[in-house]
């Protein structure tokens, strides 16, 4: 049941034992007996407290959306203003925790990345047939030099 139908309906029961209950010297039901002061002041006390807190729900609810708004409109501003700290101090931990914020650390790379782009980079190699440095000066030096042999045409075209 909602706060605000509850206090309604105790309202209206406190209303009807002033109204049917007012001269009984008691009210017996269950197991439990009360007078008719009692029993309205019990019920008055949980009205007024379901209205209490529904007012108070209304006002928590209001600061809510007051604070996402100041939220949404500085969460820009923070973030620049961090990168503004972090390159100006870079990795001067002292004056990082001044505000509050430690330095970048720089990410590890995994290993299944570094398998996988060292297995890419052999297929690379292999399917262009590019060599490094080390395997290229092998060839060089090994080879000994082609010269180079011209065939001169073997005979030359007549003219008509």
């Amino acid at each position: 049941m909602h706060i605000q139908s509850f206090s309604n309906e105790v309202r209206g029961l406190i209303a009807g034992i002033t109204k049917h209950f007012s001269k009984a010297p008691s009210i017996s039901f269950g197991n439990l007996s009360f007078t008719p002061g009692d029993l309205t002041t019990l019920l008055k006390s949980a009205a007024d407290a379901s209205d209490a807190a529904k007012t108070q729900k209304v006002v928590w609810q209001n600061l809510l959306l007051i604070a996402k708004a100041e939220v949404l409109k500085a969460r820009p501003v923070v973030a620049l203003f961090k990168t503004y700290v972090l390159a100006l101090y870079g990795s001067n931990v002292e004056v990082l925790t001044d505000f509050g914020l430690v330095p970048h650390k720089k990410g590890k790379t995994a290993p299944a990345a570094l398998v996988a782009g060292a297995t890419k980079a052999r297929a690379t190699r292999a399917l262009l047939g590019t060599k490094g440095a080390a395997q290229k000066k092998k060839a060089i030096k090994g080879a000994p030099p082609v010269p180079a042999t011209s065939s001169p045409s073997a005979t030359p075209k007549a003219s008509p």
